[in-house]
């Protein structure tokens, strides 16, 4: 029987039924959820100290709908007073496979290497995932950022220009949202 009365265990792995009943606060969220029920979730987990989430779903600003600009708002709104970093919404997530770390649903396994390949384009990663994998070819991080509503490829490279893990980056960009903060 779990300790906590509001975990349960499927398949070995400790489930709970909300952000409240976490045991400890998580340095990352990933979420999959609907897409109206994220900028409470972030507002929560931001209020606990959780710093950055992936946000998998979509449905915000991708089809430049005025609900998807607002849920995108709202969401933004929501992490801003917590200075909690959001990568996605509408990405395949990422990867940092040198720590074990797979918050993605790619379906391919990730091997370690010296290249962090930074796309906005979930398709792209897992195509280039599975062209590498075979050959050998590892990564140091994968990060597939989908509509950029926060974090972007300025961010990023900023972080893996410095990482010692990180030889070099690959990136795949359809667009940049921040010109100068990507030079």
């Amino acid at each position: 029987m779990p300790v906590n009365p509001k975990a349960t265990s499927i398949h070995g792995v400790m489930t709970y039924k909300d952000i409240a009943s976490l045991p400890i606060t998580p340095d990352l969220a990933v979420i999959a959820t609907p897409p109206d029920t994220i900028p409470a979730l972030v507002d929560e987990l931001g209020a606990r100290g959780t710093r950055a989430a992936v946000i998998l779903t979509a449905g915000f600003a991708e089809g430049e709908t005025a609900v998807g600009k607002a849920r995108a708002a709202q969401m933004l709104a929501a992490a801003r007073p917590h200075l909690m970093r959001i990568v996605g919404p509408n990405c395949l997530g990422i990867a940092v496979p040198g720590i074990g770390l797979n918050a993605t649903f790619a379906p391919a396994a990730l091997l370690t290497g010296n290249i962090a390949f930074l796309t906005q384009s979930g398709a792209m990663a897992t195509t280039v995932l599975d062209w590498a994998l075979p050959r050998g070819i590892g990564f140091s991080a994968i990060v597939s950022m989908g509509d950029m509503s926060d974090v972007d490829f300025g961010d990023l490279l900023d972080y893996f220009g410095l990482d010692d893990a990180t030889q070099a980056i690959l990136i795949y960009a359809e667009g940049i949202t921040q010109a100068r903060k990507f030079m």
